[in-house]
Formats: structure tokens, sequence, C-alpha cells
């Protein structure tokens, strides 16, 4: 039975359809294979019939066009984004150093310092991007808690820019006791926090993920 679970395994993670659809072809695969086990069938004997596991799902994909959902081509936008992010995270974070000379009683001595550390300020960014990514592809293309990835990363986004709130409030009270007014707070403070946390992309990434998880969840439920 462990060899037939993984054959059915196989063939749906290559599946490109819809969830319905593929509840629906896989739910008659299962039957048509516990059927002809029943009858007297080896694996080997059903295998060599439909094919192997890619085959198969290359075939069954073949048969319902009009049902295939295809990863969405957005998502290479996103992950050139968060390619180019970790790569600009990759060299903010390299040492710079700055030399100086000193004079002392045995004569010029050369000083060097070093400062360097990791940046992680744009982190939640980086996370909110790969969400989307994972979303608009690898989730659609698999089984629904598949979505659990995007929806962690979107997560981890959103706790970072909470952790980061007592941080901007301190920023504001600052500014206005220094003059300035809440629009222009508005512009210069929270507004770049924004954009530069990745809330605005991982909101929207959390709840349409977690839309989608659950509407899959209940497809199966009805399926069984």
């Amino acid at each position: 039975m462990n060899a037939i679970k993984q054959y059915v395994n196989a063939v749906e993670r290559r599946l490109r359809l819809d969830r319905q659809t593929k509840l629906r072809v896989m739910n008659d695969l299962a039957s048509d294979l516990q059927s002809r086990l029943d009858a007297g069938e080896t694996l080997a004997e059903i295998e060599a019939d439909l094919g192997s596991p890619a085959e198969l799902a290359a075939n069954l994909n073949a048969a319902f066009p009009e049902h295939q959902r295809p990863a969405s081509p957005w998502r290479w936008l996103f992950a050139a984004a968060a390619a180019l992010l970790a790569l600009w995270m990759a060299l903010a974070s390299m040492p710079a150093q700055t030399s100086g000379i000193i004079g002392g009683a045995d004569g010029p001595t050369a000083i060097v310092v070093t400062a360097s550390g990791p940046d992680f300020s744009l982190f939640g960014l980086f996370c909110a991007l790969a969400a989307a990514f994972l979303f608009l592809g690898w989730c659609r293309c698999g089984r629904p808690r598949r979505y659990g990835a995007a929806i962690a990363l979107s997560a981890v986004c959103l706790a970072l820019a909470a952790l980061g709130l007592p941080a901007l409030f301190a920023a504001q009270r600052a500014f206005s006791e220094g003059g300035g007014t809440a629009a222009a707070a508005l512009s210069s403070i929270w507004l770049p926090a924004l954009l530069r946390s990745g809330v605005w992309l991982a909101l929207p990434v959390l709840v349409f993920a977690l839309r989608r998880m659950r509407a899959a969840g209940h497809s199966a439920e009805k399926a069984r």
C-alpha cells in the first residue's frame, strides 16, 4: 500500500489543475487503482498500463486544458526583486574599512577601523517578496498546505513591522516636538517605513493565501 500511496502522491504533485478538478481526478484515480488491486492486478502491471507518474500526470493535464491553473508569470517579477534585494543587503553588510595616520613617539602609526554587521532592515520586505513569489507559483501547483509557506513568510514580515512600531512612534514624537506637522510626519516617517517594511505586500498575500487554503480544505471535505 505504501507503493500505491507513493505512486498516487507522485501523480498529484505533477498535476497543474485547479483544486476542484484535481480533487475529482485524484478521487477517480484512487478508486480505479483500488478496484484494479482488488481484481488481482499488481502495481507494476497498473503502472505499465497507465504509465509512470510523470506520464500519467502529463496525460491528465492534457485532458483538462480548460481546468489548468498555471503559475502566474508575475511571480518572476517578485523573484527578481527578492534576488536584487538580497544582493543589496549582502553588499550593505560587507565590512567597510577606514584608515588614518596618527603621530606617536615611535613615528606615524596607521590606524584601520573596520565597521561591519549584517543589515536586516529590509528583511521583512524580502520575506514579503518571497511570499508573493511562492503564492503565485509553487503554492498553486501542489497541495493546499503549500500555502502555509506564503502564510509563514507574510507573518514574519508583519511581525517584524510590528516590532518596529515603538521606534516609529518615538520618531514621530521627536518630530512633533521639533515643530513638525502630522502630514509631514506621515510623508517623512510612516510612508517610507511602510514601503521598506513590505507590509503593503505581505498583508494581501496573507489574506489571499488563507482564503485559498481554506477554500481548498472545504473542497477536500466535500470530496470525501
